[in-house]
């Protein structure tokens, strides 16, 4: 076991239910009169459904806690090794030009469906109560921007300051901070190959069923030293499935 790794997703996991408990108080105050916004049924719903957002969101970081509680106690580890800086900061760099794309990506397709409901909302609301909806909404927009753009850079100087381990087990894996698991219901590992850009690594990809028919995969990129021989690491994940 590797003492000195802190288990952080069970702070996300605690974080997440203090957020579904302020939008649910939020969803609330819509039915009562005499506040500023009474009766903006907008606010309720887009307030329900973060709320149920992020009690999944937390319940998502409690199993994974369990599981990387395991993955650091050394059971069923079968590689781990720790980066250097270097390595380490060539591994951040492609974390964060990901991460902008996907934010970037996230942002639109929010943002659109804010607008779609807020906009509903204002055409069928009195006149002289539309000035605060569209208010509300522009400043949603503003924080979601704000959390968007900001977050990449935020992670990005976050990750430099990582403890560097990587451990890998048969379903999951440490990277630098991060838990991945890929031991779903019907899921596993559909191919794993060493790589050699943007770093020196493995490329793993998993698949994992929605409902019975529809298949997604997921790629994780696992750094690893220059003179770090990969092939054995490899086959013993392709037989683990």
């Amino acid at each position: 076991m590797i003492s000195n790794i802190e288990n952080k997703l069970i702070k996300i996991s605690r974080m997440a239910w203090i957020i579904a408990i302020f939008f649910s108080v939020l969803m609330l105050i819509p039915f009562f009169e005499d506040n500023p916004i009474s009766k903006i049924w907008a606010i309720a719903f887009i307030s329900l459904y973060f709320a149920l957002t992020s009690i999944v969101v937390a319940l998502m970081y409690l199993v994974k806690s369990n599981k990387f509680n395991k993955l650091i106690s050394g059971e069923k580890v079968i590689a781990q090794w720790k980066l250097s800086e270097v390595d380490k900061s060539k591994y951040v760099e492609h974390q964060y030009e990901e991460r902008k794309k996907k934010n970037l990506l996230n942002f639109k397709i929010i943002s659109t469906f804010m607008v779609v409901i807020f906009g509903f909302f204002i055409i069928m609301m009195e006149a002289d109560s539309r000035i605060g909806m569209f208010y509300f909404l522009v400043g949603f927009l503003a924080i979601l921007a704000f959390v968007a753009f900001f977050t990449p850079g935020f992670f990005k100087n976050k990750n430099l300051k990582g403890d560097g381990w990587v451990i890998i087990g048969e379903k999951y894996a440490y990277i630098n901070g991060f838990f991945h698991n890929w031991d779903f219901p019907f899921s596993g590992i559909e191919n794993v190959e060493i790589i050699h850009k943007p770093f020196y690594g493995l490329r793993l990809v998993y698949y994992y069923f929605v409902k019975s028919t529809i298949r997604n995969t997921e790629e994780i990129v696992i750094p690893a030293p220059g003179n770090m021989n990969l092939n054995d690491l490899k086959d013993t994940l392709l037989a683990s499935e």
